[in-house]
């Protein structure tokens, strides 16, 4: 009976053994799958090297007029919520009409979401420094980017659609027609060209600005964008900011194809 005990203890050292064995390859094999399956990224942008990022936000603040507390706060807010919705590796660009060319956006931040600890894989990632990776590589910089948007430039001109087309052709935009697409828009919305169009003048349509640029500039392709509408408020300029949605950018945002075009309440 002795033997038979010691030969059963052995074989459930043995079976433990075996089963430890298993569970170690088995937790080995998940690593290296995973790391396998880590797809290299940009160190700057962290976006994948190999594919272009699934979604893409792309969001113009206009501040060629001086932007009141409420409106940064409104801005800010809906940049936010913008990055809120991201998934690991969508990318964010946060750009501005620039002081020196009002016709060229100057970009404040691009970079895909490198993922936060919500996003770890507990078996070879840790959730702690996780987050520290996107609060020093994404959090932190977007915050210090949506200050400088948000800071105010007084211009003497807005011409918004300008801006629009430079960033609905940018070749990081483009490169990947499959991807969701997403153009937010914050500003009073008011086109102004001084000598050429604006949307102050009593009248302005959309089809005569267009009848100004036939020949010469055909509405960006917005097809399968979706459009988001951040319309700061000119209390003293209500009436135009009403006519210049309804006139102006409806006939505008159709023309370029866009997907859906939604203007916050």
């Amino acid at each position: 009976m002795r033997s038979i005990s010691r030969a059963r203890r052995r074989g459930d050292v043995v079976g433990g053994l075996i089963l430890a064995a298993l569970a170690l390859a088995l937790v080995g094999g998940a690593v290296l799958f995973g790391l396998r399956r880590v797809d290299p990224v940009d160190p700057e942008t962290f976006c994948a090297l190999r594919h272009p990022p699934a979604a893409q936000v792309v969001i113009l603040v206009d501040s060629t007029d001086a932007l009141e507390p409420r409106h940064r706060r409104r801005v800010e807010a809906a940049v936010r919520a913008e990055a809120s919705r991201l998934a690991k590796g969508d990318r964010l660009t946060l750009a501005s009409l620039s002081d020196k060319d009002p016709r060229e956006p100057l970009i404040l931040f691009s970079k895909c979401d490198p993922g936060d600890g919500a996003s770890a894989n507990p078996l070879f990632q840790n959730g702690a420094r996780l987050d520290v990776r996107w609060r020093d590589a994404f959090g932190d910089p977007l915050a210090a980017a949506i200050a400088r948007a948000v800071k105010g430039r007084i211009g003497e001109a807005s011409p918004l659609t300008d801006a629009i087309r430079a960033l609905a052709e940018d070749p990081d935009f483009t490169s990947a027609p499959t991807q969701r697409r997403r153009l937010v828009i914050a500003s009073d919305l008011m086109e102004h060209r001084p000598g050429e169009f604006s949307l102050y003048a009593a009248g302005a349509t959309y089809q005569s600005f267009a009848r100004l640029q036939s020949g010469l500039r055909p509405p960006p392709d917005l097809t399968n964008v979706d459009v988001r509408l951040v319309q700061l408020d000119r209390p003293d300029r209500e009436a135009r900011q009403l006519d210049a949605r309804a006139a102006f950018w409806a006939p505008y945002f159709e023309a370029a194809h866009a997907r859906d075009v939604r203007w916050d309440p």
